[in-house]
């Protein structure tokens, strides 16, 4: 099958998405070339649903039959509320839904916006906020929390951040760890700024942001660069392509900043100000990552990941510094199952993080030792979730569990002697299912009922005691559109 895509205007619209989908589950996609073009390979049977997105415009859906080989489209300005994404409703394919309030930054806008880091550039979403107001160039890693609509406003975030849907969360503290993914890898990031407990458990009160990389229908490359003062400067590179029913990319960032000193020369009365032992407040981190994807003839999608990541940060005193370096990997398997979109996924991996803490004394001339902290960290999960459409009702049901071992290990000093090393930390599991049904009632009014279900159980480390909690979140809602503008 091929076709063209056009702007109302009739100018050629490059790198629009083009999915096939039957029976809810995806047996082709692609994008468009330079002048609007594509082709698609169908070997399934049945009605073919056409799916086409780009940003700043409608999606276009419309169904044929396998008999059907070529077809033009013509895609309208986007609403502003029609925002086509994955997040809100969890699904494979991008749809919308029109009950969330999703906000989706394209990889156009990501790489030609002013910030260098991803968190900087979320900023310009309403609601967003992080834990404290450094970003994640100079802040300690503990205190980049996120916020949405004011919930969580601590290190332990409240707001769920996935990278293709894989936590990007700190197992063990929740704070986030914006850089683990190249920003030339980045598709788009979806922020949900609405509770996500009916479909993402108690992670996810505040909202969720997801980060999508790049699936390469054809052979595609970026390189990003980018430099400035205080010692700062970014290279970010990705690469890919398709070969017959085989995807791949590869993605690769390195990023320093030798920052700035955080103590002014000149303080309020009482106050010290800058002294000998303070130093700049710089960071640099490493990270890179590899996907293969495989499509058989009956439309099953069978991908790998892997990322690995490090970082290290001096924290405005010679003796002050933490690291850290982690491993990941996930699998992810799509295709059609009892008439419906069956897709599950699995990851884990592993994380050590560093820290040490330090005292000065009032004049800034001195620091002393007091604390060295390392927390080892192995992680995993998985869940599986089926999709189907009866007639105006689309119901979704999943399930995922999830895994975490973790321990602080800190020795304390005293006069620069170490003194008898301590651990805490345990195992945390956690099982959960969920169900949503969208009804779309009629041409303007769209209604959502959801629940999750999620159980939770700890075990310390150091002692036989077990705690264990549940909880249930459910959601109602309703949207309705008055006019192609208007939506309450």
């Amino acid at each position: 099958m091929s076709g063209k895509v056009l702007d109302a205007s009739g100018a050629s619209v490059a790198d629009a998405a083009v999915r096939v989908n039957i029976g809810g589950s995806v047996a082709a996609e692609t994008q468009t070339d330079a002048n609007g073009q594509f082709e698609v390979r169908v070997n399934a049977d049945g009605a073919r649903e056409i799916l086409v997105t780009a940003p700043g415009f409608a999606p276009f859906s419309t169904t044929v039959q396998p008999s059907t080989r070529t077809i033009d489209v013509t895609l309208e300005p986007a609403p502003f509320f029609e925002a086509v994404n994955v997040t809100s409703s969890r699904a494979d394919v991008a749809r919308v839904d029109p009950t969330s309030t999703v906000t989706v930054i394209s990889s156009n806008e990501l790489l030609s916006s002013g910030p260098a880091t991803i968190d900087d550039a979320l900023k310009a979403v309403p609601g967003f906020t992080l834990f404290r107001r450094t970003s994640s160039r100079n802040a300690n890693p503990t205190a980049q929390g996120v916020a949405l609509r004011g919930v969580g406003g601590s290190s332990p975030s409240r707001s769920l951040v996935l990278a293709d849907g894989m936590p990007l969360n700190d197992a063990f503290g929740g704070w986030v760890f914006w850089d683990k993914v190249p920003q030339a890898a980045i598709d788009r990031i979806e922020v949900d700024r609405g509770s996500g407990g009916d479909l993402y458990g108690a992670d996810a009160l505040g909202g969720v942001i997801q980060l999508l990389t790049v699936r390469p229908a054809r052979a595609t490359g970026r390189v990003m660069l980018e430099g400035g003062t205080q010692g700062t400067g970014t290279v970010s590179v990705f690469g890919g392509g398709r070969a017959n029913d085989w995807r791949y990319s590869g993605a690769g960032e390195w990023f320093n900043t030798d920052g700035y000193i955080p103590v002014a020369t000149r303080q309020d009365p009482g106050i010290a100000p800058r002294g000998p032992v303070d130093t700049l407040l710089g960071s640099s981190h490493r990270a890179a990552q590899a996907f293969a994807g495989y499509q058989t003839d009956n439309g099953w999608r069978f991908d790998l990941n892997a990322n690995v990541f490090s970082e290290d940060r001096d924290n405005g005193t010679p003796r002050s510094i933490n690291s850290t370096a982690s491993r990941h990997g996930s699998g992810d398997v799509t295709g059609r199952l009892a008439g419906g979109a069956f897709s599950a996924r699995g990851y884990g991996g592993t994380q050590d993080y560093h820290q040490t803490f330090t005292t000065v004394n009032a004049l800034r001339t001195a620091e002393t030792f007091i604390r060295d902290q390392n927390v080892p960290t192995t992680f995993g999960g998985g869940g599986g979730q089926w999709l189907r459409a009866w007639g105006d009702h689309t119901l979704l049901v999943g399930a995922e569990g999830r895994y975490v071992k973790g321990d602080s290990i800190e020795t304390p000093y005293v006069q620069n002697l170490p003194q008898l090393t301590t651990r805490a930390g345990g195992i945390d599991r956690r099982w959960s299912g969920f169900v949503q049904d969208t009804w779309q009632s009629t041409d303007r009014l769209t209604l959502v009922l959801g629940a999750h279900a999620d159980t939770w159980t700890s075990d310390a480390s150091q002692t036989d005691f077990t705690k264990s909690s549940s909880a249930f979140s459910p959601r109602a809602a309703a949207a309705y559109r008055i006019t192609d503008l208007v939506s309450v």
